[in-house]
């Protein structure tokens, strides 16, 4: 997050963990193990970005139509060339959770035992960004609930950022 926060120097990053802190996020970042959906619409201030990378989610479908203010993304890689020998359901027989895909990567790789456990840092998502790219896996096309993301949604949420709009041109 610092060295994000780095790159972005007019954007504040917090980390938080109560549901009532969300009502003041731009971004929200979602990695629970919960099985439960826990963000419901009373949590997320309007034009909020929400990256549900959790499986179950931890995101409820009836946000797309009581917040058509707020924008919740699924958290999807492609794995080109890769059969997983199982249908996730996606549009593209080649995307996965991206779970999924930090496994394939470490089993290409011969990996043993844990990779990421502890404290954050950086420099394994360095190293894993490295890897996938190795094996040619990309950000799948922005989704939301297996949806693909119009345009014009994303315009409209931009709408809600103008100062932050500018970061992030067309």
């Amino acid at each position: 997050m610092d060295l994000l926060q780095q790159e972005i120097k007019s954007v504040t990053i917090e980390v938080a963990t109560t549901l009532h802190s969300l009502r003041q996020a731009d971004i929200v970042i979602v990695v629970t193990n919960s099985v439960e959906v826990l963000i419901k619409p009373e949590h997320l201030k309007p034009g909020a970005v929400v990256l549900d990378d959790t499986q179950p989610r931890n995101t409820s479908k009836d946000l797309v139509w009581t917040r058509p203010d707020v924008l919740i993304l699924d958290v999807v890689a492609q794995a080109p060339g890769v059969d997983t020998h199982f249908s996730f359901g996606f549009p593209q027989s080649d995307d996965v959770f991206t779970c999924c895909g930090e496994v394939m990567i470490l089993a290409a790789r011969n990996w043993k035992g844990h990779f990421a456990v502890g404290q954050f840092d950086d420099q394994l998502v360095h190293q894993m960004t490295r890897w996938s790219e190795e094996m040619k896996f990309k950000i799948a096309p922005l989704r939301s609930f297996n949806e693909l993301v119009s345009q014009e949604k994303l315009e409209y949420i931009k709408t809600f950022h103008q100062p932050m709009a500018e970061l992030f041109p067309k």
